[in-house]
């Protein structure tokens, strides 16, 4: 893979997001999920999803140079990080997370939690994440619950 950019992310590229955003779970996800489950989960969702995180400059994409993923922060967690299944592995979940744990840690923010899948769970615990319990997401709708892990970072101690 060509070196990544990570860039502000631009409301341009909603549609291309929303493609990531649905191959990453479809193509990473089935594994942990029946496909009952993740048909729930992206049902209803669209390329608006994104709109409030673009204006709130909080979403940032990967380039090597076309778009392969992209991550969300809000005020003290990331709200969204997707791999398109080709760039899966080969770093660019690392070098997003690491982008927004270091923007979060600059606000100040000395711990940040993730609601994460099954899928990226242990993505997350080798990065620093530590598992603070199992709960069932609202993502799937009462017809095809989702079992997520909720996990907490905490800065490093100078």
């Amino acid at each position: 893979m060509q070196e990544l950019l990570v860039r502000l992310a631009r409301m341009d590229e909603r549609a291309t997001l929303l493609q990531i955003h649905q191959a990453s779970v479809q193509g990473l996800c089935t594994g942990q999920y029946t496909a009952e489950q993740i048909a729930h989960w992206l049902d209803g969702r669209d390329a608006t999803m994104y709109t409030q995180g673009i204006e709130q400059q909080r979403l940032w994409v990967a380039c090597a140079p076309e778009l392969v993923g992209f991550v969300e922060i809000s005020t003290n967690s990331i709200d969204k990080l997707f791999i398109a299944p080709p760039a899966a592995g080969l770093g660019v979940g690392k070098v997003l997370l690491t982008h927004a744990l270091g923007t979060l840690q600059a606000q100040g923010l000395r711990q940040v939690v993730i609601e994460a899948t099954l899928t990226a769970a242990p993505f997350y615990q080798k990065h620093g994440f530590r598992i603070i319990e199992t709960a069932i997401s609202a993502h799937g709708g009462a017809e095809a619950p989702l079992q997520v892990v909720n996990m907490q970072w905490d800065a490093p101690v100078n």
